[in-house]
This record gives C-alpha cells, sequence and structure tokens, in this order.
C-alpha cells in the first residue's frame, strides 16, 4: 500500500486536473474499467484507496494512477492486448487478448480461496511451461508493427486454457472447490485449484491442458536459422506439473512462505529447504 501511494505522490493533483475529470462520481466511474478479479483485488486488498477515490482533493490523476497499478498487480497487460502475424501471402493470422491474471494476481487469488476454507487446507498447482518460445519470438512478419509469432502463440494459449478452466468450473458445480488461472512469467502458467476436488479430476484437466495446446500450432526458427512452420506446440516435461500443498505443517509453511512472495516451490527444492531448515533447527516467521 505505501509503496503503491508512495510512487504516486510526486505527481500535482490540483483543480484544473479535478475539472479536467469532471465530478466525483465520473472519479468513480472510473472503478468501472477494472475486471471483476480487480475490483475484488481492489476491494480486499486496498480497502483505503476507496477512500482515495472519495477524497476529490486527490484529484482523477491520482485516482487513475491507482487503478493502472491495480491493473499491472492483477492481470499480465501483455495477455490481454490482440496479437496479430502477418503470413507470407498476405494472409493475417490473429489471436485476440484474454484477461489473465498475473502471478501476484494469481497468487492473491489463490491466498484468498485458501484462507475461506475453515476445514484442512488444500491446494493443488498445476505449471506448465511452452517449449521453444524463444524460438517462436525469432520468427517476425514483414508487417511495419514487426509482429512476433510468440505472440499469437501465448494468446491462443491463455484463451484456450482460460477457456477450459471455465468448462471444467462449469462441469464441477457439485464439488467444493475454487480454481485460478494465471500467468507465472514469460513462458510459464499455473493453475490453482483449492478445495476438496479428487485427484482423478486433477490428473483429467492436467491431460486436457495438454491435449488442447497440442492443437495449437506455431512457427519456430530452427538452428540452421529455417523456418519450421505450422507445428504443434509442445509443453516442457511433457506436460503440466502437479504440486500439492505439503500437509506436514513444517513443510506447508515452507511452502507457503515462498508462494505468498510469487515462488512456487518444486518438490526437490520444497524438500531441500526443509531439510536444511530442520538441521538448523529455524522457524520461518
Amino acid at each position: 500500500m505505501t509503496e503503491i501511494l508512495s510512487n504516486s505522490s510526486n505527481k500535482k493533483f490540483d483543480k484544473p486536473i479535478l475539472k479536467q475529470h469532471g465530478s466525483l462520481s465520473e472519479v468513480m466511474g472510473l472503478k468501472s474499467q477494472l475486471n471483476d478479479n480487480e475490483r475484488k483485488f481492489l476491494d480486499s486488498t486496498y480497502p483505503k484507496i476507496l477512500d482515495c477515490l472519495k477524497d476529490e482533493k486527490l484529484g482523477g490523476g491520482f485516482v487513475e494512477s491507482i487503478l493502472y497499478k491495480i491493473k499491472m498487480l492483477t492481470a499480465d497487460p501483455g495477455l490481454e492486448r490482440d496479437s496479430k502475424f502477418i503470413l507470407e501471402n498476405g494472409e493475417e493470422i490473429s489471436a485476440q487478448g484474454t484477461p489473465v491474471l498475473s502471478r501476484s494476481g494469481f497468487v492473491h487469488k489463490v491466498l484468498e480461496s485458501l484462507s475461506e476454507k475453515t476445514n484442512e487446507k488444500k491446494l493443488t498447482v498445476l505449471i506448465f511451461d511452452i517449449a521453444n518460445l524463444r524460438q517462436a519470438d525469432l520468427v517476425k512478419d514483414n508487417s511495419q508493427a514487426n509482429n512476433s509469432y510468440a505472440d499469437i502463440i501465448l494468446n491462443q494459449t491463455a484463451s484456450t486454457v482460460d477457456n477450459l478452466v471455465k468448462e471444467f468450473r462449469e462441469e464441477n458445480t457439485d464439488e467444493d472447490f475454487e480454481i485460478e488461472f494465471g500467468r507465472y512469467g514469460g513462458d510459464e502458467f499455473v493453475v490453482g485449484i483449492t478445495g476438496n476436488l479428487n485427484d482423478e479430476k486433477k490428473t483429467e484437466l492436467a491431460r486436457r491442458i495438454k491435449l488442447e495446446l497440442s492443437q495449437i500450432e506455431g512457427k519456430y526458427v530452427q538452428a540452421n536459422g529455417e523456418v519450421e512452420h505450422f507445428v504443434p506446440i509442445r509443453l516442457k516435461g511433457g506436460g503440466a506439473e502437479r504440486i500439492d500443498l505439503p500437509t506436514d505443517p513444517i513443510f506447508e509453511d515452507i511452502f507457503l512462505h515462498y508462494f505468498q512472495r510469487g515462488l512456487i516451490l518444486i518438490k526437490t527444492k520444497l524438500k531441500k529447504l526443509g531439510a536444511n531448515l530442520i538441521m538448523r533447527k529455524e522457524i520461518l516467521i
């Protein structure tokens, strides 16, 4: 909260700015530019900002700055933009942008869902990487924008998994669970499942993610410099890696300690940190 406010404090918000943005109701209307996830994030995490929205002395410029920062915290800005690629024959391939949680937004939503569960904490993370995305990024079209085919792959991946997660949620309305989808960074995406959902359905979801993404085709620059056209994309490791919240209290604390900071520990790293912690008899605070 302090960091966000301090980053915006170097601007002067005077009456001309307030007049430019109109009445208080119009300034409050800027909140409508946020999607549902962003509004929930704003309401639950930064309640004091709501007071700022009601303070006309701060002006609309301050409000716009805050809302922009909230968007950056919750939604991945790169995946919201539409992408296109012009083929050699002039045909255009386009991929619509999809609102997808950023890493910080994903962590917040998952932790929020986890805290709402009064019984045993259950969390499963499915993390998957797109293979050879750098090679796809080297494929540029001849347009003035010099578009990269990697953007097409990223947008298609985001849209495909986002739709799959929505379908999965609708198919299992009788189950007590929450599911979130986000971009972990670069070529990595994550799906988080909290609550009670049996292992078979989690495994089925991972299988469906792999199957659906195999339908997406990419263009890649090979080692010899030639372009490989419309090859099905692959996932590193052959599919999504499943990571479960440990049931052991020590390892659970370690996992959540790092998860709150945006880091998802794979099993080998978690075991190593846990072993070191036990040997040194330290406690994470």
